[in-house]
């Protein structure tokens, strides 16, 4: 859904430059918006420890973090200093609102390994297995091996740079007995860290507009 929404100092950005020699990714804060001139000063992204003036004209991605987070596309104004370097890009004319439920689920295609931790702290045998959806509070995936409600989990999901505990909360058979078995697991992730989770939250955003743009979601 596409509406406006006041942007207000202190709002936290990341603005995405998706070519050029300041192609990138870069985390920055709101100082203050001018609905005069309709636009709008961030703090000057940095990057290894210096200052990046991305060049006036150049098209950048926003996602404004919060509940709801927003994402927009606009366009660097130029820069000067208050004080401290200031980016300007212009007033976005629309964002797009992303409704954060408790954790976003988005559906994916990605291998993933999973062992059981036995009762004196040893993993198991590690199991190959496929990821139906993924969220920073847990996974969903199918297994040819059976799990049990309770089971705790180890993971591993390069694609999504995921390594965690977790627990088994749902299994499903997907096929009769007399087939070949195959499972719909569903694990909750016990232990991450806040800025892990922040991290995950971040990607499957990005997922889940890449799926919106596609309009698949």
């Amino acid at each position: 859904m596409s509406e406006k929404h006041p942007i207000r100092p202190g709002s936290l950005w990341r603005i995405t430059v998706r070519g050029g020699r300041h192609q990138g990714a870069y985390p920055t804060v709101v100082e203050w918006v001018s609905n005069e001139d309709r636009a709008v000063g961030v703090g000057m992204p940095i990057r290894r420890g210096r200052f990046v003036a991305i060049p006036r004209g150049t098209a950048v991605h926003v996602m404004q973090d919060g509940e709801p987070a927003y994402t927009f596309d606009t366009v660097v104004e130029g820069f000067r200093d208050d004080g401290a370097p200031v980016l300007i890009v212009k007033y976005p004319e629309k964002m797009d609102k992303i409704q954060r439920r408790s954790f976003v689920r988005v559906p994916v295609t990605a291998k993933a390994t999973v062992a059981v931790i036995r009762p004196d702290g040893t993993a198991g045998r590690r199991v190959d297995v496929n990821l139906k959806d993924i969220s920073a509070g847990g996974v969903g995936f199918v297994s040819k091996e059976a799990f049990n409600t309770g089971d705790v989990v180890h993971m591993l999901v390069p694609s999504f740079e995921v390594r965690a505990f977790a627990e088994v909360i749902r299994v499903e058979n997907l096929h009769p007995v007399g087939s070949p078995q195959h499972y719909v697991i569903g694990v909750r992730f016990r232990g991450i860290p806040e800025r892990e989770i922040a991290r995950m939250t971040r990607r499957i955003f990005h997922e889940q507009l890449v799926l919106r743009r596609k309009g698949l979601v």
